[in-house]
């Protein structure tokens, strides 16, 4: 690869962008939800983004296996954050919904998402945020699928 070719520096450059982002994330996890580990508080909040997420579905969204993912639902369930409810048609597992103290943590962490992305995006038009988007979304999906080797 030549000295003078891109990729370095955009791998490094969302290396930093992700590593302040998630920073910044943390810090403000400590405000409102100063015992919530990083991967509990991913976790609330894929289960307020979708109400009735299954456990395995969680764990498919989050890349973790599956006794970690029990762990993480045992831990916030036992602190009233979230509840369990049958499924309707498959006995075998349960719906993931949050409790009144989860709804509450999970709208500061959005709250705080949202803060952030608008600082990071502060200075783009919506066209070049839309651009952004697009772009990020198409990079994932590179990497992503199960027949990615490179």
């Amino acid at each position: 690869m030549p000295a003078d070719h891109p990729l370095p520096d955009i791998a490094e450059r969302l290396w930093d962008l992700s590593h302040r982002f998630k920073a910044r994330l943390r810090a403000s996890l400590m405000e409102g939800a100063p015992d919530l580990a990083p991967f509990q508080a991913k976790a609330l909040s894929a289960i307020g983004r979708f109400p009735g997420l299954l456990p395995n579905q969680l764990a498919d969204r989050s890349g973790r296996d599956k006794a970690q993912i029990a762990r993480v639902l045992k831990d916030l369930e036992e602190r009233g954050l979230i509840a369990r409810s049958p499924h309707p048609t498959d006995r075998r597992t349960h719906c993931l919904t949050l409790t009144p103290a989860g709804e509450e943590v999970f709208r500061h962490l959005q709250h705080s998402r949202m803060q952030i992305a608008g600082q990071m995006m502060d200075g783009l038009s919506p066209a070049e945020q839309q651009q952004v988007s697009a772009l990020l979304a198409r990079m994932a999906a590179n990497l992503a699928g199960p027949d990615r080797q490179d």
